[in-house]
C-alpha cells in the first residue's frame, strides 16, 4: 500500500507544486503487514481524490495519510486532508 502511495505523490507532486502547493504522505506506522488489496483500484482512486484536493486547494497543501485501524486488525484507514475550502454538508451528503 506504501509504495501504492509514494506512487501517487510521484505523479501528483509535480503538478501541486506547479501551484505552490505541498503534497506528502506518510507510510502506516508499526509493523508493515501483508495488505490485501486491490492496489491498481486504490492507486485510481487516490489519484481521482488527491487530483480533486489539489485542484480545489489555492494554498497550503493535501496530506496522506495511512494508518492501522487498531493493533488487532490489517484493516486500514487511508485519509487525505487539505487545507482547501472544504465541501458544503449537503455536498457531502449527495456524494457520500
Amino acid at each position: 500500500v506504501g509504495a501504492g502511495i509514494n506512487e501517487v505523490v510521484s505523479i501528483l507532486g509535480p503538478g501541486a507544486a506547479g501551484k505552490g502547493l505541498e503534497l506528502t504522505a506518510n507510510p502506516a506506522a508499526g509493523p508493515q503487514r501483508l495488505a490485501h488489496a486491490d492496489l491498481l483500484r486504490l492507486r485510481q482512486i487516490l489519484i481521482n481524490i488527491v487530483g480533486n484536493a489539489i485542484k480545489f486547494t489555492e494554498r497550503g497543501g493535501v496530506h496522506i495519510s495511512v494508518e492501522h485501524t487498531s493493533a488487532n486488525t490489517d484493516t486500514l484507514a487511508v485519509c487525505i486532508t487539505d487545507t482547501g475550502p472544504g465541501m458544503p454538508g449537503d455536498h457531502c451528503l449527495r456524494i457520500f
